[in-house]
């Protein structure tokens, strides 16, 4: 009988070695998730790269998820990293002085230094007084002009003297090849109009450069080189807040490109400034005291 009960006793605590295992192995498995919850992404990612490099037989990058997060849940774009080939090597494109590259760029270069020369003495006096400027790049020329020398107060029309004044610059643009493109630009300073004629600055730069334009045209030069584009008052050369900057944005622009300079100076005709201390294109110019508007010229 004893023995009996001895043996019920027994079994009946023999569930605690089952629910020890079950700890057990608990245990052990958020000891795993807390250890993988924790890996060293540099090891693995090494470890990765071998093994593409392994089973590929070429060099790989890894992809990886910028939005992933770290540890065992991380959403990464793929299970396994997948490889990308190296790109091409890009060979430097050799130049020399008896390249075809070259040579050709010189013969438009030579164009351009005939006509700097016949504008610097046609310009000669407005050079020396600054009303006129030149300036130049590799491929383009550009002539500056104040607009106290080409148009009246708030208006497009084209004074007597400027008329004689561009007649003699288009004397010396008539001498450029066809090919050549010469852009006319307007700019205004930050002095606000709005009258029938010309409700903003923008229809007022835009009139005065069509205005040189059409004289251009009168005198022969083709209009197939003729464009012209207005500014407004977007891009000063000096600040608006004092009279000389008002003078000095108040302008007209004259660029005559060789036909190479959109690819080997990019698509850019915003002017680059190289007098005082010049603001970039696109800066915003601060605005001139309200108060002393009406008695600046436009």
């Amino acid at each position: 009988m004893r023995k009996a009960k001895r043996e019920k006793k027994d079994d009946s605590e023999r569930w605690m070695i089952s629910y020890a295992d079950l700890l057990t192995l608990l245990l052990a498995f958020f000891i795993v998730l807390y250890a993988q919850s924790h890996l060293n992404i540099s090891k693995i990612k090494s470890v990765a790269r071998g093994m593409i490099v392994a089973f590929h037989g070429n060099p790989a990058v890894l992809m990886t998820n910028a939005h992933g997060g770290s540890g065992i849940l991380s959403h990464e774009s793929a299970a396994v990293p997948i490889p990308r080939p190296s790109p091409a090597p890009v060979r430097p494109m050799t130049v020399t002085p008896e390249s075809p590259l070259v040579k050709q760029l010189s013969v438009k270069a030579k164009e351009l230094n005939k006509a700097e020369a016949a504008l610097k003495k046609v310009l000669h006096p407005l050079l020396k007084t600054q009303q006129v400027t030149l300036s130049r790049q590799p491929l383009s020329l550009r002539i500056r002009l104040n607009a106290e020398l080409l148009f009246p107060n708030a208006k497009a029309r084209l004074t007597k003297p400027a008329d004689h004044l561009l007649s003699r610059i288009a004397v010396v643009l008539r001498t450029i090849p066809t090919n050549y493109p010469i852009i006319v630009q307007g700019y205004t300073n930050s002095q606000p109009i709005h009258t029938a004629q010309f409700p903003s600055n923008w229809e007022l730069s835009v009139a005065r450069a069509v205005s040189v334009v059409h004289l251009f045209i009168k005198d022969k030069i083709t209009g197939k080189q003729l464009s012209a584009q207005g500014f407004s008052h977007y891009h000063p050369l000096k600040s608006n807040q004092t009279a000389e900057g008002l003078t000095a944005n108040r302008r007209v622009e004259i660029m005559i490109r060789s036909p190479m300079a959109a690819h080997l100076e990019g698509h850019e005709n915003l002017p680059k400034t190289n007098t005082g201390s010049p603001m970039r294109p696109g800066e915003p110019s601060k605005k001139a005291n309200p108060g002393g508007a009406s008695g600046k010229k436009q």
